[in-house]
C-alpha cells in the first residue's frame, strides 16, 4: 500500500504510474510476467469473471466466506472485519444446531459439510452449473429490445433475444431497473 501513498489525492491512478513504481521496486521481475494478458493474474481475473458470471451472484467484488456471500457494502476496507465477525456469528448457531441434531459429527469434515448446504454458494454449484443443460432456467440477463416483428423473425433470433421478446411481450412479468423479477397478478 506504500506505493498508493503519493497518489491518494488523485481521483484516478494511471497504469503508466504502476508500472513505474513496479520497475523501480521489482527489477528483477518483468512487468509482462506479472501483469501481461498471459500472466497468472490476468488468468485468475478471467476465471474470476467467468465465476461471477456463471454464478449469477452479482457485480465484482464479492467475498465469500466459507461459501457464504458477505454483504456487498461490508466488504470496504473499514467495515471488512465487522462483516467478517457478523458473518461467523451468524453461521455458528447453524454448526452448533447440527451438532446438537446430530447432522454434524466428529468424523465429518466442516467444511465440505457447509458447501453442502442449500443457503451455501459451493466452488462447484451444481444446480447452478447443470441447470444450463437441463433449460429450467430462463436468462434475463440481456437487456435489449425485440428484435423479432414477425414469426420468421422471432423463430430465426438466438435464445436469450427470443427471452427478451417473450419478456417484454409477457403481461404477467415486468422489468425494472432493479435486479428481480416480480410476479403480477390480476
Amino acid at each position: 500500500m506504500q506505493m498508493l501513498d503519493q497518489y491518494r489525492t488523485q481521483d484516478e491512478i494511471d497504469p503508466s504510474d504502476i508500472k513505474t513504481w513496479f520497475e523501480s521496486n521489482y527489477g528483477d521481475a518483468d512487468y509482462e510476467d506479472v501483469f501481461g494478458p498471459k500472466s497468472d493474474y490476468d488468468n485468475g481475473r478471467k476465471i474470476g469473471y467467468e465465476f461471477l458470471k456463471r454464478s449469477a451472484i452479482g457485480e465484482a467484488p464479492k467475498v465469500l466466506l466459507n461459501g457464504y456471500i458477505l454483504d456487498d457494502a461490508g466488504i470496504t476496507g473499514d467495515k471488512f472485519e465487522e462483516t467478517v465477525m457478523m458473518e461467523v456469528m451468524r453461521i455458528t448457531p447453524k454448526l452448533q444446531a447440527a451438532v446438537i441434531n446430530g447432522h454434524l459429527k466428529d468424523r465429518v469434515n466442516v467444511g465440505n459439510w457447509i458447501m453442502e448446504q442449500k443457503d451455501v454458494m459451493p466452488r462447484h454449484n451444481a444446480r447452478i452449473l447443470d441447470s444450463v443443460s437441463k433449460k429450467n432456467i430462463v436468462d434475463f440477463g440481456v437487456a435489449s429490445e425485440c428484435k423479432g416483428k414477425s414469426y420468421s423473425d422471432f423463430v430465426s433470433l438466438g435464445v436469450s433475444e427470443r427471452t427478451e421478446c417473450l419478456a417484454a411481450n409477457m403481461k404477467y412479468l415486468r422489468r425494472t431497473e432493479e435486479e428481480s423479477t416480480a410476479v403480477r397478478s390480476l
